[in-house]
């Protein structure tokens, strides 16, 4: 679908559960301003004990069907016309936010640079922690800017993030 399109079904998403989330963001390509959208990725940290109640509503007031569920992630497959628009949510909490908003983001082949790149530093980079050191301790993952500066890096726009 075009980017105009999945623009929208993000927005209508995100209005629905935002009052739900502790904190809420599209990601993926929508966030990178892609112009053809293969899914709709939506990072949140739901409120307590929320989870379940967004996902129930997003399947039922889509008419989604679930294809998906975890505690991490749930994918559902939105009806779109004559088509589907897979949603994917991703759960973050306060301490990984920035790691995961980044990695959710993508693209596939800039996280594989940043991975590439913390490994030349002697570090790690886990989508799920942040960066990690030699000795196993998070040094980032709070905010996207943080884990930017942990591996030496400028903050890179998510529409410059393809290679």
């Amino acid at each position: 679908m075009n980017l105009v399109e999945a623009e929208k079904i993000a927005k209508d998403v995100v209005d629905a559960i935002s009052g739900m989330c502790e904190k809420i963001e599209v990601a993926g390509a929508v966030r990178r301003r892609r112009p053809e959208v293969h899914d709709v990725d939506i990072v949140l940290i739901p409120g307590l004990l929320m989870w379940n109640n967004i996902v129930a509503l997003v399947a039922r007031r889509w008419n989604c069907v679930l294809e998906k569920k975890g505690d991490k992630l749930a994918v559902l497959q939105m009806p779109v016309g004559l088509e589907k628009c897979q949603i994917d949510l991703w759960v973050a909490n306060r301490d990984n936010w920035g790691v995961v908003l980044l990695a959710r983001t993508g693209s596939a082949k800039h996280n594989i640079k940043l991975a590439s790149h913390a490994h030349t530093l002697g570090l790690q980079l886990k989508i799920s922690m942040g960066v990690v050191d030699a000795n196993g301790r998070v040094i980032a993952s709070k905010t996207e800017e943080e884990v930017f500066k942990a591996l030496g890096m400028s903050w890179i726009p998510p529409e410059k993030r393809e290679g």
